[in-house]
């Protein structure tokens, strides 16, 4: 009965992802706020259940990319679902070395979607563009590191009880 649980649990947190992609891509103004919501949604199932997390991260990937029109959405979800995982794993390491883990997952994700816009999606290469763009991208996992930090304390210390997540796997 237990696993049963796990699995309709991931799916509707994976379904509601989707849903968030899907907004995300049909109001274009709200793409990444909408990738940063669903990779959020993602802390849930890390917190309970771990690394099934990552089942959930690919089905949300390849059923997003599947339905949504938009396919820079699925990929800045790609970009940022991983980075709160990276955030919970590194919760026990020392903080210099989850700082400089953090740091460099950032930058590998900035510089990754600069290459993949220059070569994949054949775009003119414009240096001050590439720099203001990392600049940006960097702020924006500093917020989204402070928003991941602030989501899991309010999660464990009362959404968990009040949603009644802790008896739903008992």
């Amino acid at each position: 009965m237990k696993k049963a649980k796990i699995v309709s649990f991931c799916g509707i947190i994976s379904a509601l992802s989707v849903v968030f992609l899907m907004l995300g891509s049909l109001i274009s103004v709200m793409d990444m706020t909408m990738a940063v919501v669903a990779s959020i949604l993602l802390l849930v199932i890390f917190e309970e259940i771990r690394f099934k997390c990552f089942f959930v991260y690919f089905v949300t990937i390849v059923v997003g990319a599947l339905i949504c029109p938009d396919k820079l959405v699925v990929f800045e979800y790609a970009i940022f679902a991983l980075y709160p995982i990276v955030k919970l794993s590194l919760e026990k390491a020392p903080r210099i070395v989850s700082l400089l883990v953090r740091i460099s997952y950032s930058i590998l994700a900035g510089g990754g979607t600069v290459l993949l816009t220059s070569f994949v999606f054949l775009s003119d290469p414009n240096p001050t563009f590439d720099i203001i763009f990392l600049a940006g991208l960097l702020l924006i996992f500093i917020l989204l590191d402070v928003a991941v930090k602030r989501f899991i304390k309010f999660y464990r210390q009362r959404l968990r009880k009040r949603l009644r997540i802790d008896k739903f796997f008992d």
